[in-house]
């Protein structure tokens, strides 16, 4: 397409045909063409054509890695700039379309993952929604745990302090084809299970929050060995202590015939749901039943709780906890609070 001399371009180019004759430059040539036109138009990368698509839009969608670098470093590309027709960023489109190196430039530039579209989704909730049919996953698939944010408290695994600013592998998994299947990241520790039921922890140990039997700070993920010869169904911590739901329960709540299949917690109760749809709140050195026959519960949230006023002041919260909130999700998928 032939660059043309519009009226319409100033130092705020708002003309329409180079805002088309861009996008072709971008979809169909690489990043001298891109440049050579840029040279012609007043504020190239600025344009957005009749659907809200900013140069940044269109580039990061064909996965033009150089182009997209250059739209960031040269011409303050935005973004957080959303398009008019479903309020994607450049990461949404990036991930839509599969341009991987893309999403990865992206990230690397602190875009953020987690802006919404007019449906409410983030960039990882495109990638998950849109697999193609015939793309499957299966647990029992090789995989490898990606961390990254601050690691002032040592939480993400690869052994030193330094924060990560885009995914890194945990590099104590992939050495040992450990495949983990759920991670669970608190402010001082983290806790991996794994698909043949074994537990690794990292972080800060002070109160024996990791399970290793001591205190010590561990800066990559260990085996919880006392759990070595069980398996664990699943994993669920606060700021102060991790619990461990076994698939061989020997006694539970003091009461050997309960059996437990959910549990979840906050950083001053936990919260248990057996077999019979009884549901057990441990809080304030109490454990009591709340509920019964609840039977077709899936998930189960809890925050808030009060810690008990005899504790040290340091382990203490602001005005000693908050109010103990329960939300139930059940099969049909309604919210049940208590």
């Amino acid at each position: 397409m032939p660059v043309t001399f519009d009226p319409e371009c100033g130092p705020k180019c708002r003309s329409k045909n180079h805002a088309y004759e861009l996008v072709s430059a971008i979809t169909k040539g690489n990043l001298a063409e891109v440049q050579a036109f840029a040279k012609l138009c007043h504020a190239p990368g600025h344009h957005n054509d009749m659907f809200g698509r900013s140069a940044l839009h269109m580039a990061a969608s064909c996965g033009k890695v150089e182009i997209v670098e250059w739209l960031i470093e040269e011409k303050g590309g935005d973004l957080t700039l959303k398009d008019a027709e479903s309020g994607w960023t450049a990461l949404h489109r990036a991930m839509f379309y599969g341009q991987l190196a893309t999403v990865r430039l992206l990230v690397q530039y602190n875009s953020d993952l987690y802006t919404r579209d007019h449906l409410g989704l983030s960039p990882l909730d495109l990638a998950m929604k849109d697999r193609p049919p015939y793309v499957s996953y299966d647990k029992a698939d090789l995989c490898d745990v990606y961390t990254w944010g601050d690691n002032i408290n040592l939480t993400l695994g690869h052994g030193k302090e330094q924060r990560r600013g885009h995914p890194e592998v945990i590099d104590e998994f992939r050495k040992k084809a450990i495949q983990v299947k759920e991670v669970v990241l608190c402010k001082y520790h983290s806790v991996f299970l794994t698909v043949d039921g074994q537990v690794y922890t990292c972080g800060h140990g002070q109160g024996g929050r990791l399970g290793h039997g001591d205190e010590q700070t561990y800066t990559v993920p260990k085996l919880v060995e006392t759990l070595r010869d069980q398996v664990c169904v699943q994993v669920v911590a606060s700021r102060d202590h991790t619990v461990f739901l076994m698939k061989e329960q020997v006694s539970n709540l003091n009461h050997p015939e309960i059996n437990i299949v959910i549990v979840s917690c906050s950083d001053a109760a936990t919260v248990c749901l057996t077999t019979r749809g009884d549901i057990y709140v441990l809080h304030e050195y109490q454990c009591r039943k709340i509920a019964s026959k609840w039977q077709d519960i899936q998930e189960i949230y809890v925050s808030g709780g009060n810690l008990d006023h005899m504790s040290d002041l340091e382990v203490l919260r602001e005005k000693g906890g908050e109010e103990l909130r329960i939300v139930l999700l059940n099969s049909t998928g309604k919210n049940l609070r208590k």
